[in-house]
This record gives C-alpha cells, sequence and structure tokens, in this order.
C-alpha cells in the first residue's frame, strides 16, 4: 500500500512537471486555480477590500456617508484630492472647503477612476501603499458595516479558489459605526455575527482572528496586554496576535518586547504569537530578534537568508513563514518574483507557506500568489503541495479544525491529482472554469 501510494505521488509529480513544461499561462492558471490550496495566514482584513467592494459597500450600506474631495480648498484649508472623508466632517468645514466635496455615489467616471487608482498599489509605485492607499481607507476600514462586508466577499473568492480556511489580522479597537462608536466586545459580536451567518457558512470556508498590534503605537506594550486578554475572552474568534507595521518605525525593539511577550504567553499559552519579521533588508529589518519571543509564525523574513544560523534555528523549531511574494514586490522589497527566498527557504528545511498580505490594494487572490511561486521559481509538485500542507499545520485554528482541514486538504489534492494529473489534463481543466483576479488579468496572463 506505502508502494502505491509512493507511486502514485511519483506519476502525479511528473504529470505536473510535464504540464508546467507545455501549459500556456491560462492553462497554468487554471490548473492553479483548481488546486486545493489549504490556507491563506497571513491576510489584513483592511487590506482585502478591492475598490469595487468598498465603491459597492460605501453606496449601498452607508449611502450619502461619505464624500469625496474632488478639488483642493482654494484658501489652502484642505488639499488633496480623491480623499475620502466622513459627510459629517465635510458639513463642518468652512464653506470654501465644502464646495470641493463631492457625494461617493456622484463621483463621475474619471472621478471613480482615480478614486479606484488611490486604493491600488501600480507597478513601479512601492510607497503608493502606506502613502496613498492607507490614508484613503483611514474612515472606510474603520466602519463595521463596510468591514464586515469586506469580510464576507473575502470568504467567498476563496471558496471560488479552493481555499478552505482564512486567517484574518484584524482586532476589535476603535470602530465607528452609523450610531457612533463600537465597544470592543459589541464589535466581537459583529465578527461573530458574520462568520456564523448563513453567507459564510455556505462558503464552506473556515476562519478565525488575530488581533493585529502595530509596532509603530507609543504605548505598544499596553497594547499587547489589551489585547492578549481581548482574544482570550473571545477565544472562539481570535486564535492569536500578530505584531504588525513597519519595522523601520517600531517605537520599541522586539528585545525590549520579549519580557513582556513571555509574561502574557505564560498567562495565555493556548494564543498563537506571529510577528512581522526582516520584511526587507538591512540592519532596521532582522528575523533574529523575533527568535527571543514565543513566536509560531514569521510573516515574510526575507531577511532570512542574510541570517543562516536564525534561519537554521528557525527550522529546528518547526517555525513557519509567511511568504508573500506580490506583495514584496509591489512594495519594492525584491526585483522580482525571481528574487524571492521561497525555494532557499524550502531547502533550509523551513515551513513556509503562500499568503496574499493585503490582496485589495494589488487586486490578487492567493491562486496567483501559487501562479508567481510555480513559474518563476520552478516549483515540483511535491513543493507546491507541501506550501498548503504547511499553511495548515500552521494554523492558529483550534486541534480539532485544524486536524479536519488537514484531511479536508489530504482528499483534496488526491482527487485533483487523479482528475487533472494526467494525459487527460487539458480536458480535466476544461471542466474547471477559473475566475480570474484583476491581478491576473493585468499582470500574469
Amino acid at each position: 500500500m506505502v508502494g502505491a501510494t509512493t507511486d502514485g505521488a511519483d506519476d502525479a509529480g511528473r504529470w505536473f512537471d510535464r504540464i508546467r513544461a507545455v501549459a500556456t499561462p491560462t492553462e497554468l492558471y487554471a490548473l492553479l486555480f483548481a488546486l486545493p490550496k489549504g490556507a491563506d495566514l497571513h491576510i489584513h482584513l483592511s487590506g482585502c477590500g478591492r475598490p469595487d467592494d468598498w465603491y459597492t459597500l460605501a453606496t449601498t450600506l452607508r449611502p450619502g456617508a461619505h464624500e469625496v474631495r474632488v478639488t483642493d480648498c482654494p484658501d489652502g484649508h484642505a488639499r488633496g484630492t480623491v480623499v475620502t472623508v466622513p459627510a459629517a466632517t465635510v458639513a463642518a468645514l468652512p464653506a470654501c472647503c465644502r464646495a470641493g466635496h463631492r457625494p461617493l455615489a456622484e463621483l463621475s467616471d474619471a472621478e471613480r477612476e482615480r478614486w479606484d487608482g488611490m486604493l491600488t498599489v501600480g507597478e513601479d509605485e512601492p510607497d503608493s501603499f502606506f502613502d496613498r492607499v492607507t490614508p484613503q481607507l483611514k474612515h472606510l476600514r474603520k466602519e463595521p458595516e463596510l468591514l464586515l462586508g469586506v469580510l464576507a466577499a473575502t470568504l467567498d473568492r476563496a471558496a471560488a479558489e479552493h481555499v478552505d480556511h482564512l486567517e484574518f489580522q484584524t482586532g476589535p479597537f476603535g470602530y465607528v459605526g452609523a450610531d457612533g462608536p463600537v465597544p470592543p466586545d459589541e464589535m466581537a459580536a459583529r465578527y461573530r455575527a458574520v462568520l456564523s451567518g448563513d453567507r459564510a457558512t455556505a462558503s464552506g470556508v473556515t476562519a478565525r482572528l488575530l488581533i493585529n498590534v502595530s509596532r509603530t503605537a507609543e504605548d505598544v506594550e499596553d497594547r499587547l496586554r489589551l489585547s492578549f486578554e481581548m482574544a482570550d475572552r473571545h477565544r472562539d474568534l481570535w486564535t492569536g496576535l500578530h505584531l504588525s507595521g513597519r519595522e523601520d518605525q517600531a517605537r520599541r525593539s522586539l528585545d525590549e518586547l520579549a519580557g513582556t511577550y513571555w509574561e502574557l504567553h505564560r498567562r495565555y499559552p493556548e494564543l498563537g504569537v506571529a510577528v512581522h519579521a526582516g520584511e526587507g533588508f538591512g540592519a532596521a529589518y532582522q528575523v533574529r530578534p523575533a527568535t527571543l519571543l514565543p513566536v509560531s509564525r514569521i510573516g515574510h523574513g526575507l531577511a532570512l537568508v542574510e541570517d543562516e544560523e536564525t534561519m537554521t534555528a528557525l527550522a529546528a523549531a518547526g517555525v513557519a513563514v509567511e511568504c508573500s511574494l506580490i506583495s514584496n514586490v509591489r512594495l519594492g522589497r525584491i526585483d522580482g518574483y525571481g528574487a524571492h527566498p521561497l525555494r532557499r527557504f524550502i531547502e533550509a528545511g523551513l515551513r513556509p507557506c503562500l499568503s496574499t498580505d493585503n490582496p485589495g490594494a494589488w487586486g490578487s487572490q492567493l491562486t496567483d500568489e501559487f501562479y508567481v511561486a510555480t513559474r518563476h521559481l520552478d516549483l515540483s509538485w511535491k513543493q507546491v503541495t507541501a506550501l498548503a500542507r504547511n499553511s495548515v499545520d500552521a494554523s492558529f485554528a483550534p486541534p480539532a479544525v485544524r486536524e479536519r482541514l488537514r484531511r479536508r486538504l489530504d482528499d483534496g489534492l488526491s482527487r485533483f491529482a487523479a482528475e487533472v494529473l494526467n494525459p487527460g489534463w487539458r480536458t480535466a481543466l476544461a471542466r474547471h472554469t477559473p475566475v480570474m483576479s484583476p491581478f491576473a488579468r493585468r499582470h500574469l496572463l
């Protein structure tokens, strides 16, 4: 029986290599779209919304609540066009400023195109995510009605591309709804209602949340304490924390935060710990300090290729690395997909998995990550399926959920190999209709 299983895997691997060698870009994309992909473990919920998502949700769920500055104030009070502002804020502005605003639903086609562009990172715009997209989302992402709409839409898209589990980085703090500020426990109830609702259930996709704490906050240690306590109180939703934010703007180093992390880990041992680390190169982007924390996952980890000792230590400890090739290229961290160290991570014995990071800003989906990794890094069937399995095994989902996800993934991969990885692969793929992401249409196919 073992020999038969091995022979089957070898045969699937040979056919995968043959298909990859002769398939057109569209055929390879269809192949990887149909592939069961496991989980996306590094995905910022506020970064999941595409421009169409935000526009539709804002104009239907909160009609009249948003205005857009289409011209600068002639007296210099407000500058920067195509900026989304709450209508209540606009009403309080001087008359000279109010005149330059227009309701979101009333933008002209040209203005709408510019508005969409403010939520998208284009080619050769590495600074635009922080300088343009993040400010544009300042108010939109803090409105529960809109953010939860993005959550539901993301679950639907994941189901369509055969992703079984998502772990969103999103917290319960600082939201302002139509009736005013939303207390954290009420926000937890709203997340729970969406994730247990009919639409989420119908998707078949499971989801858990991670509270993301920004290292750039002056009170980062207080936020860690509050976030651990909040996550523990709502363990059915939040299964861990992710330290995020730009490493080159950190208020406290990981060395300085280590004591707080270990104190909280001892108090809440079942909550997972993940850290953005090494999302770039140079003195500010080091992964080694993360080893001082009770960490199970590293976000990005590019700088590991400059620190063989830390890479070896993380591999021995079974730490997973959340790799987001498209994000790393779009933000100018690496010069092309072929420069990503994913293959080096695999060879070093690390547990890498593929993630989308902020897919709304690039217009991408997890299929795109598998596509660029397979095409530009020449990955084998064994390596591709290991990426999917790593994502499930490294999940912070409860053990019973993780075990169920692993069985579902293994069964799905077996069925996929039997159906597609054989001489009739083109006929088999014709039975699958891939949904092309905006990113794939513009940049891959």
